[in-house]
C-alpha cells in the first residue's frame, strides 16, 4: 500500500510503515533541517519542505493513487499554544485525508 507522510520529521513513521510493507511516496515537513534529515533517511521519497496550512489543493501534490495518509504532528509539550495548535493540525490532517479520498489515516500525537 502507498502512503503520504504529513508532519514527517526525520522519517520515523515512514520507516515503521516501510518495515510493515508500505511505500511512502510523498512526505511533507515544515522544518528545513528535519526535511534534510528525512531526505537522507529516505532518499527515494519525494519530500516537500513547507507549511501544510499554506497548501490550498493537496490533490495537486499527489499524481499517483495513494491508499493512506500518516502523520505525526508536533508534540503538545513543544507547542506554546497546545489546544489551538492541535485543533488546527487535526483539522488540516482530517481535511487532507478527506480531500485526497484515502482509504485510511493514522495520526500519532
Amino acid at each position: 500500500m502507498k502512503v503520504v507522510d504529513l508532519f514527517a520529521g526525520c522519517g520515523g513513521l515512514s520507516y515503521g510503515f516501510k518495515l510493515a510493507g508500505f511505500e511512502t511516496l510523498l512526505a511533507l515537513e515544515r522544518d528545513q533541517w528535519a526535511s534534510e534529515t528525512y531526505q537522507a533517511n529516505h532518499p527515494y521519497v519525494n519530500i516537500i519542505t513547507g507549511d501544510i496550512t499554506q497548501i490550498s489543493d493537496p490533490q495537486s501534490l499527489v499524481e499517483f493513487p495513494v491508499d493512506g495518509v500518516i502523520g505525526g504532528p508536533p508534540c503538545q509539550g513543544y507547542s506554546c499554544r497546545v489546544i489551538e495548535t492541535l485543533k488546527t493540525l487535526e483539522i488540516v490532517f482530517l481535511w487532507t485525508l478527506l480531500d485526497l479520498s484515502m482509504t485510511f489515516g493514522l495520526i500519532s500525537l
